[in-house]
């Protein structure tokens, strides 16, 4: 037994009477009790169904779609009212079926149908109604669509992808051209793919999901609509226009100048397929520029040697474009350079090109050229001194050139004449003076004197010591280097080659000196100079002399030979002429017979030392007595008479001198004698 003081019927059956009672206790254990009859009633059936304006069942609607929401247990017999809540909210309406108006809560509702039977039984069924955001068709379409150009149509629709709820997705994208009975219907689960054309049936490219490719070929005005479809068949259209150009074809002209080289103009032209008029343009893009013109032709100058792609843009007023493609051969340059160095005129200028090509045109800038294929060193003599202006052109395989100018200088030469005072000297002569042109600052002298002896003085002299011809050569060289020489011819005539022979190296005076030339001379002779010392000279063809020296001392004997060649050897030999031992008899020239005669000398200064004494006393008979080696000997005469006394002396040198003297020997007086009979004794 339930012991509180009311009780539910939830657990009593329905339609079937059941007996009830109740007993109470009180506090003082009081009983009290009650019986009653008690029937439970079934409450109302409901349920609560939305469909479309078609019918169909759903529970999730598009905000533009209209729906019902209604009991679909409702019985007529029932006899039952109803009541509406919208969220909460009632709502002045009492029949089963409720007809909403466009909702656009994108959260949807919730109804409440609150359903009283005849009996007062009651019962209500709440149902959520969800309300799904319509799509937004959108479709992007070039400004300028043109008869025969792929089109790119953008899909721009939204939503798309899985940021929204499933149902919200755009699910089926329905494209219409021009009204046409077909349409391509292309489902989103299917992102790329190929579908026919609904203009012409071409191939159409395209990602559904993105947007399609498209070729139209209608001229004029044409229309595009799309159509499209999310999860919960809410939809959306679009609908545009657009206008088909014409198409605009552009060529070039592939027979203009294609192959050209660096530094030259190319000229480019439409070829005869580009689309000309007023309303045209082209645009001409190379080396990354954009070259605008309204001209068929342009001229360009390509600043690199390589192949360039060249790109042709057609374009109408209308926007209408196409482009056509080629390729311009810019071939290098050869690089013409060549050293020029200056010459010396009279010296041969060479001249090679620094760098490789098939063809090389030289002028000389004398009227001289030529043309070659080998690159060697061509070599050229100009004809007198001057700056000439040498040209190279350099042709390549490409036949591109390339030429360059330099002036070479040709410098003149240094003025190299010079003469002799004599061409021609004697051997061992005076020096020979040469005689060069003035000096110049910067300049300087070589001579080769032909003996393998040089000198580099301006004006040098030169004495040879052989009997030849010799070539004389002198080299000048300028201040810029270039050399110029002259050569003369000396003769340098032999001497007589002469040796002076004497008969000896010592003499005394008053000797005669044989002085005599050798036999083996080198030369005829001409003539003779003889110098003895300071005696005498004189000359003639004689080759021998004899000469007495009167004076003592040291002297040379000199033989000046003058050859037949008219040169002249000078033969020299030196002697001592040793004085002689002079000396004077001191003695009476009388004397008395049978007494003894002194004699005595006087010398003089240059007498030198007298080694000896020979005394003769010319008187023979007198035996060993007749001679005497003493300084001053006595001598006592035999017999009266006149007597030549003789002295020779000898001095240490080997010179002897000779003096004599006459003494007379007088008889003793004789008484018997008359006085004119005796002789006179000298006083």
């Amino acid at each position: 037994m339930n012991p509180t003081n009311s009780v539910t019927g939830a657990k009593l059956p329905f339609d079937t009477a059941v007996s009830i009672w109740v007993e109470i206790i009180d506090r003082r254990g009081c009983i009290g009790r009650d019986t009653m009859q008690v029937t439970r009633l079934r409450p109302p059936e409901i349920h609560l169904s939305s469909t479309n304006l078609n019918g169909t069942a759903k529970a999730m609607f598009c905000p533009s779609q209209p729906f019902t929401i209604y009991d679909s247990l409702y019985s007529a017999a029932a006899n039952a009212t109803y009541s509406w809540k919208v969220d909460n909210y009632s709502i002045a309406h009492a029949s089963y079926t409720l007809d909403t108006a466009l909702l656009h809560n994108k959260n949807g509702y919730s109804f409440t149908l609150t359903k009283t039977d005849s009996l007062g039984c009651t019962n209500f069924m709440n149902k959520k109604i969800t309300i799904s955001p319509e799509p937004a068709a959108n479709f992007l379409v070039p400004n300028a669509i043109c008869q025969g150009v792929r089109v790119n149509i953008t899909n721009a629709s939204e939503p798309k992808n899985n940021s929204a709820g499933a149902n919200d997705i755009i699910k089926t994208y329905q494209w219409i051209f021009n009204h046409y009975d077909t349409a391509w219907v292309k489902q989103n689960s299917v992102k790329s793919g190929q579908v026919n054309d609904f203009e012409s049936s071409p191939l159409m490219e395209g990602n559904i999901y993105e947007g399609f490719s498209n070729i139209f070929n209608q001229l004029g005005i044409n229309t595009l609509k799309l159509v499209t479809v999310n999860g919960s068949e809410c939809t959306d259209t679009l609908t545009k226009t657009f206008y088909l150009n014409p198409a605009v074809t552009a060529q070039i002209d592939t027979t203009a100048q294609m192959d050209a080289c660096l530094g030259d103009t190319s000229l480019f032209a439409v070829g005869p397929g580009t689309s000309v008029g007023d309303s045209m343009h082209y645009t001409w893009y190379m080396e990354g520029k954009s070259l605008l013109t309204d001209s068929v032709t342009i001229n360009h100058l390509f600043s690199s040697a390589k192949v360039h792609q060249v790109v042709l843009m057609a374009k109408s007023d209308s926007g209408c474009y196409h482009y056509d493609t080629t390729i311009a051969v810019v071939n290098p340059n050869p690089k013409a350079s060549f050293a020029n160095m200056p010459v010396c005129f009279k010296e041969t200028a060479s001249f090679i090109s620094d760098n490789p090509a098939t063809q090389y045109t030289w002028d000389f800038g004398n009227g001289q050229r030529t043309e070659t294929t080998d690159n060697y060193t061509q070599k050229v003599q100009y004809a007198q001194p001057d700056t000439f202006e040498v040209s190279l052109k350099l042709t390549n395989k490409h036949g591109c050139t390339d030429s360059i100018l330099k002036p070479v200088i040709v410098f003149p030469l240094p003025d190299p004449l010079f003469t002799l005072n004599q061409d021609t000297a004697c051997l061992n002569a005076q020096p020979q003076w040469f005689n060069p042109p003035a000096r110049q600052n910067g300049y300087s002298y070589q001579w080769r004197f032909g003996d393998n002896t040089t000198s580099e003085l301006h004006t040098p002299a030169k004495t040879y010591n052989a009997a030849k011809d010799y070539e004389v050569i002198l080299q000048v060289t300028s201040h810029l280097g270039c050399h110029n020489q002259d050569t003369n011819r000396i003769t340098v005539k032999a001497l007589s080659n002469a040796r002076l022979n004497l008969n000896g190296t010592t003499f005394c005076e008053k000797d005669q000196v044989l002085a005599g030339l050798n036999s083996g001379m080198a030369t005829g002779i001409h003539s003779v100079t003889w110098v003895f010392g300071s005696d005498t000279a004189w000359q003639d063809a004689n080759i021998n002399a004899v000469h007495a020296f009167a004076t003592p001392g040291l002297t040379t004997i000199q033989a000046i030979v003058l050859n037949n060649l008219g040169c002249t050897d000078t033969t020299r030999r030196e002697i001592d002429v040793k004085p002689l031992p002079r000396i004077s008899i001191l003695t009476d020239t009388a004397t008395c017979f049978g007494t003894n005669h002194l004699f005595n000398i006087i010398t003089t200064p240059t007498t030198g030392n007298i080694r000896d004494y020979h005394w003769n006393f010319g008187e023979p008979t007198s035996g060993n007595n007749n001679t005497s080696t003493m300084q001053s000997p006595w001598h006592r005469y035999q017999s009266t008479g006149t007597y030549t006394v003789a002295l020779k002396t000898s001095s240490n040198a080997g010179c002897e001198f000779m003096t004599d003297t006459t003494i007379r020997v007088y008889a003793l007086p004789n008484e018997d004698l008359p006085d004119t009979a005796r002789p006179a004794w000298p006083r």
